[in-house]
């Protein structure tokens, strides 16, 4: 088990540095508090866990990822809306660290993708 840590994620120009700040059950809670200088501005990311259970033969690793999107300027900004990202990864219990670390690596490589891209940042479906 990995001990929490801030974790440094890079947005595409620079890193951003998520600290823990709340944990619960399997879950923690890291907010990038130099997104914004409110609580409701602050970028947030949770990484959760849901281990396999007699009846369920997977693990579930979940991760959320939130973007308070502003509206207003200076003293009148305000948070209504939320960019959010929800991924949940399911792994059966007899998959190994290599076919984990390949599904994180093709996920991962995925993301990247120039028409995967696409879909998200300029809601340009394939047809």
């Amino acid at each position: 088990m990995s001990q929490i840590t801030t974790l440094s994620i890079n947005d595409g120009t620079s890193a951003q540095s998520f600290s823990p700040s709340s944990t619960v059950g399997n879950n923690v809670v890291f907010h990038d508090r130099a997104s914004s200088d409110t609580a409701a501005g602050q970028h947030r990311l949770v990484l959760g866990f849901s281990p396999s259970t007699y009846s369920r033969k997977t693990d579930r690793v979940t991760l959320t990822l939130e973007l308070p999107v502003p509206t207003g300027s200076g003293a009148d900004v305000s948070f209504v809306d939320t960019a959010r990202a929800n991924l949940q990864i399911v792994i059966p219990t007899n998959t190994t660290s290599a076919q984990r670390l390949q599904l994180v690596s093709l996920l991962a490589n995925a993301l990247d993708n120039t028409e995967v891209k696409k879909y998200v940042t300029d809601l340009e479906p394939m047809y």
